[in-house]
């Protein structure tokens, strides 16, 4: 059979049989819901524009199939590198919406990596919902990772991997007296034995009360021992959280540094204070060291001490027993605490004090 394409005009396409029956497809901007009328047991498929404005699903004898499902990553941040401790995610978009399980891939990271050590590096997520990872601080100097999530091929869409890079922020400490290089573990190690408060008593991470200043003083003697031999800027704070508190966030939280010769067992608070760490909240997410980014470095001056103290507004809707961290003895960390609503200043009295010890600190 000869088929024979007369285009009549650019609205009209005849099409012609040897057979003698012709078909006139003609494209009517003016009714554009017709559609050309084809003789009994004949198949004819259009694609194109000829019908562009009527739905797929109106054509007669017109392939009507849906468009396949096509699958779009995102990542949470949405962009740049992370810090260890820092809880990322990945989500994967089905085109229709759908919701479905799938399965996922993890490279560039080892299971200790990420917090609680041993998670899974497969396993299976739902479209639409992101799936998280708390990336552990590990205190294990490894370089700058990268962390991809993968899905499998069959899933078509712009990509089948998305990465995330990890910036080494929790390094093995240092220690024993010289040369001025990071970390800085002070009141180490992490390890046992080390003090454990009752939940009832204040803490960095302890709510029993609404709000609280936080005060301890660490000696020259001790930041020489962790390594601080002479004038270093620091970057950053770390603390060992036992526990998470149920009331997991802290309004305004704040950390200033100063420098002080008042020895471990004094709680006065000294000048110049510096903020460094801007009034914001902060929300506990897992337990292990957790490290607080300084908004302004801070350069120890080489001698003396180093005073910490810690303020947070009230937190909300009430208090909570717990909220736990390592401490070490000698000295004692001291503090005031109240359930009304405010902000301490930073200069304020501290009456209240651990019996000993201080909490571990880790400078960087």
């Amino acid at each position: 059979m000869a088929l024979t394409f007369t285009e009549n005009s650019p609205s009209q396409l005849t099409i012609s049989y040897s057979s003698g029956k012709d078909m006139v497809l003609t494209n009517d901007p003016s009714n554009p819901t017709s559609i050309p009328s084809f003789a009994p047991g004949s198949k004819v498929l259009i694609k194109g524009t000829l019908y562009a404005q009527v739905p797929e699903s109106s054509y007669g004898g017109v392939d009507a199939s849906p468009d396949p499902v096509t699958y779009t990553m995102a990542r949470s941040p949405v962009s740049g590198a992370v810090n260890e401790g820092t809880v990322v995610a990945f989500t994967v978009t089905a085109s229709d919406g759908s919701t479905s399980p799938y399965p996922y891939t993890v490279s560039g990271i080892s299971s200790p990596d990420l917090n609680p050590s041993g998670t899974s590096l497969t396993g299976t997520g739902t479209t639409g919902t992101a799936v998280p990872f708390t990336l552990a601080n590990d205190l294990t100097t490894e370089g700058s990772e990268t962390m991809t999530f993968t899905i499998p091929g069959s899933y078509s869409g712009p990509q089948q991997s998305l990465s995330i890079p990890i910036s080494d922020t929790s390094t093995t400490p240092g220690g024993g007296g010289g040369g001025g290089s990071g970390p800085f573990l002070v009141l180490g190690p992490l390890s046992a034995p080390y003090i454990t408060y009752p939940n009832s008593t204040g803490g960095i991470n302890n709510v029993w009360f609404r709000r609280s200043i936080i005060r301890y003083n660490l000696t020259g003697p001790e930041l020489s021992t962790a390594g601080m031999s002479g004038p270093t800027t620091l970057n950053s704070i770390t603390w060992a959280n036992i526990n998470v508190p149920t009331r997991p966030t802290q309004p305004n939280f704040t950390i200033l540094l100063a420098p002080t010769s008042n020895p471990s067992t004094n709680s006065i608070g000294v000048s110049p204070q510096t903020v460094v760490r801007s009034q914001s909240p902060y929300t506990w997410t897992s337990v292990g060291p957790t490290t607080f980014p300084f908004t302004t470095p801070w350069t120890y001056p080489g001698s003396n001490g180093i005073q910490v103290t810690v303020i947070w507004g009230q937190v909300n809707p009430n208090y909570a027993s717990s909220g736990q961290m390592k401490f070490r003895a000698p000295g004692s960390m001291y503090y005031a605490r109240t359930d009304g609503s405010g902000f301490y200043p930073s200069l304020q009295g501290t009456p209240q004090a651990t019996n000993t010890g201080r909490p571990i600190t880790e400078f960087n």
